[in-house]
């Protein structure tokens, strides 16, 4: 076998270990090419310095931020005397969300329901605690309660497709 070739073979190799051995952890590498410690070391460092690995990216289990829940809040405009008010409102909540407090946020948009005058938040969440993220916006965002829906995604298969009508109040 050419020098090239082990070199190209060695490299494959340490890449395709690397998807499930990060940098932290080269005695992991090591283990999984059945090659020394300091080579494992190495080998990274190599391909680093080749601008081949330029960066390592953590890969987190969903389970790690609870459970996913489409947050709902309909917010009727004509609570409002002044509309700065109402946009207050909902950039408030785009930051609440967005924060990340108490759940991880994975979209966040608003749209106006004209059928039912009313301008509808949504929020697709992570969060261990439904409960507390509800009375959490209730609380420091000053929505009613039952302007506040949510739906547990727990069953569904990735990001599900719903219509404005499929969500009902839980809890």
């Amino acid at each position: 076998m050419e020098v090239w070739s082990i070199l190209a073979s060695h490299k494959q190799d340490t890449l395709l270990a690397l998807r499930t051995c990060s940098r932290g952890f080269p005695v992991a590498l090591a283990r999984a090419l059945e090659i020394p410690r300091s080579t494992a070391r190495h080998r990274i460092q190599t391909l680093e310095e080749e601008g081949i690995v330029i960066g390592y990216t953590p890969v987190v289990t969903p389970q790690t931020f609870g459970s996913p829940y489409l947050i709902q809040i309909d917010i009727n405009p004509e609570d409002y005397k002044i509309s700065t008010e109402l946009e207050d409102t909902v950039i408030a909540l785009k930051e609440f969300f967005s924060t990340g407090i108490g759940h991880a946020p994975l979209s966040f948009y608003f749209f106006k329901d004209v059928e039912n005058d009313l301008l509808r938040v949504h929020c697709l969440t992570m969060t261990f605690n439904v409960d507390h993220l509800i009375d959490t916006i209730y609380h420091k965002q000053n929505i009613a309660r039952e302007n506040i829906n949510y739906i547990s995604l727990d069953e569904a298969d990735g990001v599900p497709n719903y219509s404005k009508f499929s969500l009902r109040q839980e809890g």
